[in-house]
């Protein structure tokens, strides 16, 4: 099985330049915790997590007196391990187990296409067949890291 068959198409993304209020009305309709940031031609530039959008924000706004309309670029992106669409599932198993992420961008050819939270790994491997099918000795291969 391969990322490609599981993954969340299409990615929700937003741009350095989107404002924080927007990206976080995004998360909040898409129920998100973090969100994948791209530039213009959609390469990985990292993720950001809502949480650090909001402490942004409230720093920002208790410092100035008013509500800012900063930017998800002034705010930490973390720089992030991300896997390929046509990596077998054991790769973002393994990453997803041994970091803190608890979202993996899908790259092809350098470009985001989709994700991977923990939850849609959690589901596919509450399946039994699938289950079965990875101890059963599907190879990992290596994480893509950008």
């Amino acid at each position: 099985m391969r990322v490609r068959d599981v993954m969340t198409t299409p990615a929700t993304t937003v741009t350095a330049e989107t404002s924080i209020g927007a990206a976080s009305r995004l998360m909040g309709a898409e129920q998100l915790t973090s969100i994948v940031v791209v530039d213009d031609s959609r390469a990985l530039v990292g993720t950001v997590e809502l949480s650090d959008l909001l402490t942004h924000e409230a720093e920002q706004g208790a410092d100035q007196g008013v509500a800012p309309a900063h930017r998800v670029g002034e705010v930490r992106v973390r720089r992030t391990a991300c896997v390929r669409c046509d990596d077998e599932i054991a790769v973002p198993i393994d990453l997803i187990r041994s970091t803190t992420a608890a979202l993996l961008p899908v790259v092809d050819k350098d470009r985001v296409v989709g994700t991977l939270s923990r939850d849609d790994l959690l589901d596919l491997l509450a399946d039994r067949d699938v289950r079965a099918d990875l101890l059963a000795g599907s190879a990992c291969g290596s994480a893509y890291r950008g």
